[in-house]
């Protein structure tokens, strides 16, 4: 039985690192067919990175589809209903999305900036005495990971690619000249998880540093109501305190960005 390989990987995608995917293609006469290394929406209405390689089936209808495909790729195709998921909102544009939490414009936007930046990662090899050698990647912020087994999807990381050595007695690194495409299936789906969890880790820091001028604010507010009180009306802080109402609408303001604040630092 013939066997596909998944989808080139992306940061970006949604869809399913494990199989292949089908683009299911709407008047090609008029729109033609997606191109090569772009991010399209699949059967499955996942998002995944067309393939520089299209799928060739055979002629006859009765054989037997290669192994890898996606099966709600091949249910969609055969009329079956697929589940998009729960809406919610776009985290960068605020539209409503059913593509966890980023929409597929978006998506589409930032892969294309990602596709076709060659800096946003270095692949490399471990190669050892008597060992097999091991593919890994170091991010931009220096993290480095490798994966250890492949066939598992079992992955080991460090804060930088030298203290990662430290852990492979007599090791030595071979690092690639193009942008990472290293290893097979499982190597994806375990690099594309790290990717994804170095995202999220962006988003809160840009969240916590959001939180912590809401905080700064509300201490500088703490200060000017505090003059307003002992009758220090010099400065900015004339007309701060209007009566007790506004007071008090103040106060739960700064408690709120107290707690959320708090909340962050201790993650």
């Amino acid at each position: 039985m013939t066997i596909v390989l998944p989808n080139p990987f992306s940061p970006y995608a949604d869809a399913d690192p494990l199989y292949r995917h089908v683009f299911p293609v709407l008047m090609p006469a008029l729109f033609g067919e997606p191109a090569p290394g772009t991010l399209a929406v699949a059967g499955c209405e996942r998002m995944a990175v067309v393939p520089d390689e299209p799928l060739r089936f055979a002629d006859d209808p009765d054989a037997a589809l290669p192994a890898g495909l996606c099966p709600t790729c091949i249910a969609a195709m055969n009329g079956a209903e697929t589940s998009p998921g729960t809406p919610g909102d776009c985290a960068r544009c605020e539209s409503t999305t059913r593509h966890n939490g980023l929409c597929a414009l978006c998506r589409q936007e930032k892969h294309a900036d990602w596709w076709t930046t060659d800096s946003w990662a270095r692949p490399f090899r471990l190669v050892g005495p008597g060992t097999r050698a091991l593919d890994g990647v170091v991010f931009p912020n220096g993290q480095a990971v490798v994966v250890d087994d492949p066939e598992q999807g079992l992955s080991s990381g460090a804060a930088s690619l030298e203290q990662l050595l430290a852990g492979y007695h007599r090791a030595e690194v071979m690092l690639a000249e193009d942008v990472i495409r290293v290893g097979g299936a499982r190597v994806q789906h375990a690099v594309g998880l790290y990717t994804g969890v170095a995202i999220e880790l962006e988003d809160a820091q840009r969240e916590r540093d959001e939180h912590k001028q809401s905080y700064l604010s509300a201490c500088a507010t703490i200060a000017a109501m505090h003059k307003a009180a002992v009758g220090d009306v010099r400065g900015p802080a004339r007309g701060v305190v209007e009566d007790v109402e506004d007071v008090r609408q103040r106060a739960d303001q700064i408690m709120k960005a107290l707690h959320i604040y708090s909340h962050v630092l201790r993650q």
